[in-house]
């Protein structure tokens, strides 16, 4: 019907009208135009599918483009022949339906219509969700931008999954959804799931929306991920609208946080740590938080800590019990502490989330990244109760975290050890390859360099795998030889029988000579944060700042690391430690400030300039004097 062909165009000229104050094109945009050499670019046909209507954003030519406007809705007028059509085609979905599928281009996520406007315009002014289209894919080609790199991992999720609409804004977040669903970007998805994600994707984006979530800089998806590293995909469909709008609204904070990631107050000394506003005024944030005078021997503040192993086999979980021990000695009967261990598994995480509830708890540590997402959770859920997960560089607002500089101690630990070996080789034994272990490793290596241009670091990952203890490697000279000089895991108990720990020389008889060996002072943060929910300082931060992500990440200054020497340790190479250990902690001297070339040959930063935090702990490059044991 006409009639509606001139609703659509009042449609059109209003969008027509909004875009031109806002100084913005009005018209359709034209791929052709976007994208100068798109014609040069490989084609892939994907066939026949269904697509969503809102990723139909323009054209592939500029043919037709000046008679839509920028929501598909017409500009031509009433007596034309395109008007005619337009009605014509009108009258058929409202009878019996839009059949005959359009063509249109994919490129970066976004579709461009070659063959049916009008059927996109029509559909689009009905409400229709999606159009049958025949889907050709322009790929772009491959290049170190972030938009790149997200790209061709949404290719990897599509030649399992299928999906277009799925569309995330960064790296990595595909591969935390296939995390998250137990998936990988390999092996095609089951069916079954593949029809679950999608009637969650489709409950989620339509409360998301009514919610005002296109008012965030964040695609639908990254707000699904969010949500789903809290609830399951199962409660999208299980639950009702009101249930997961609750949830929503609970999770607000999360997605202002997720749609601001460079908005982490990233806390790096100690005194900052002790008053994180500076110079700026102090605004109280207003959560519920007990007042000062309710912590006392009849009242005390329950602290509790959740690890995700015990002090029995794990050295890291045994430095933080000693960290729990001196905040127990520090405040003597004010506080009671309780510690769960070996939380693995979601059933023993529940339980020990359920106690600390039913404890009344009111500060809780987790001290492993792993049990981030369930420490997310009961945080958003219990507001009140102050958490904190052992972990950095984390966008969310109900958490903070925590975590230190123990790449500035391996930097020291590597020029020690290269300052006393003699055949330019080092041993270098890792743990499990989370967020801190390649910055270390990088760091190590960067110390032995600046000491010995020659040496090289020969790095053997244990995980599960068994140790080997004889590392060799070729000398310059190009003959075999064991490896004398190590570094080998931060710390162990007290009654562990093996002794390989810190950095140590290994003698040919199998005897070891101790030279240095890192610590953990986590009793140092533990102590401040106590301190801080005692004096009602916890939530006091700049009003400028009180929507930011709080992450503390302490060096050698702050005294959560440290470094034990061996009494034995020759005077010269005590002289060396003690003045790059005072660089270090005076901020003159930075480990990774400079060109630092890789062992690709590539080159990161830029003469005279630090690393960046961000640069640091997304480190996936090894540099240039590290290699592999054979």
């Amino acid at each position: 019907m006409i009639t509606d062909y001139s609703r659509a165009k009042k449609l059109g000229e209003r969008e027509y009208r909004r875009k031109l104050v806002k100084g913005q094109y009005p018209y359709l945009p034209s791929l052709e135009e976007m994208v100068h050499d798109v014609d040069r670019m490989p084609e892939i046909s994907l066939g026949l599918a269904e697509i969503p209507l809102d990723m139909v954003v323009g054209t592939r030519t500029t043919g037709r483009q000046n008679a839509f406007a920028a929501n598909f809705m017409p500009l031509v007028g009433e007596d034309s022949e395109f008007a005619a059509k337009w009605s014509s085609l009108y009258d058929s979905q409202v009878e019996e339906g839009i059949r005959d599928p359009v063509k249109v281009y994919e490129f970066m996520n976004r579709f461009y219509v070659q063959e049916g406007n009008k059927r996109v315009s029509v559909l689009n002014y009905v409400g229709a969700v999606s159009v049958l289209a025949n889907i050709i894919r322009i790929r772009p080609p491959r290049t170190d931008s972030e938009q790149s790199i997200t790209y061709y991992e949404y290719l990897d999720f599509y030649n399992v999954t299928k999906s277009f609409e799925i569309v995330f804004s960064a790296p990595g977040r595909y591969s935390q959804l296939a995390r998250i669903l137990q998936q990988n970007l390999h092996d095609p998805w089951p069916e079954e799931l593949l029809e679950k994600l999608h009637a969650g994707f489709i409950a989620f984006k339509e409360i998301y929306l009514a919610r005002g979530g296109q008012k965030l800089n964040l695609t639908v998806a990254d707000a699904l991920l969010i949500y789903l590293s809290i609830y399951s995909l199962d409660s999208l469909i299980r639950e009702g609208r009101d249930v997961i709008g609750k949830r929503l609204s609970r999770l607000r904070q999360e997605y202002i946080a997720a749609s601001q990631p460079d908005r982490i107050a990233l806390i790096e000394s100690k005194k900052d740590a002790e008053t994180p506003a500076k110079n700026l005024a102090i605004t109280k944030i207003p959560v519920p938080v007990l007042p000062r005078q309710a912590f006392s021997p009849a009242h005390p503040l329950r602290v509790a800590f959740i690890h995700e192993k015990n002090p029995e086999d794990s050295g890291w979980v045994y430095g933080h019990m000693l960290g729990m021990n001196h905040i127990k000695e520090s405040f003597g009967s004010l506080i009671e502490t309780m510690s769960f261990y070996d939380c693995n598994n979601e059933e023993e995480i529940g339980q020990a989330f359920d106690t600390i509830l039913a404890e009344n708890c009111r500060l809780v540590f987790t001290t492993s990244d792993t049990l981030r997402p369930y420490a997310l959770r009961f945080a958003v859920e219990n507001p009140e109760i102050k958490i904190l997960n052992c972990s950095v560089n984390q966008s969310t607002h109900a958490l903070r975290f925590y975590y230190g500089k123990m790449y500035e101690a391996k930097f020291l630990l590597g020029a020690l050890a290269a300052s006393m070996e003699d055949d330019h080789r080092i041993g270098y034994v890792a743990g499990r390859q989370d967020m801190a272990a390649i910055p270390n490793i990088n760091a190590f290596a960067l110390g032995a360099q600046l000491i010995d241009p020659y040496c090289k670091v020969v790095l053997q990952w244990i995980g599960s795998e068994p140790r080997n203890d004889s590392l060799s490697a070729e000398t310059p000279a190009g003959k075999a030889k064991q490896i004398s000089m190590f570094s080998d895991v931060d710390m162990i108990r007290p009654e562990e029988h093996v002794r390989r720990y810190g950095v140590f020389e290994l003698a040919e008889n199998g005897e070891q000579k101790r030279i240095a060996a890192p610590i953990w002072n986590w009793g140092m943060f533990y102590e401040l944060a106590v301190r801080k929910i005692m004096d009602g300082s916890y939530d006091s931060m700049p009003a400028s700042r009180k929507d930011y992500s709080l992450n503390y990440w302490l060096g050698l200054e702050s005294g959560l690391i440290d470094i034990i020497l061996s009494d034995e340790l020759p005077r010269p190479a005590y002289r060396l430690f003690e003045l790059l250990k005072k660089g270090v902690m005076e901020g003159r001297v930075n480990p990774f400030e400079g060109v630092i070339y890789d062992r690709d040959g590539g080159a990161h930063g830029a003469e005279g300039v630090p690393l960046t935090p961000a640069e640091i702990m997304s480190m996936d490059w090894f540099v240039e004097n590290v290699c592999d044991a054979e």
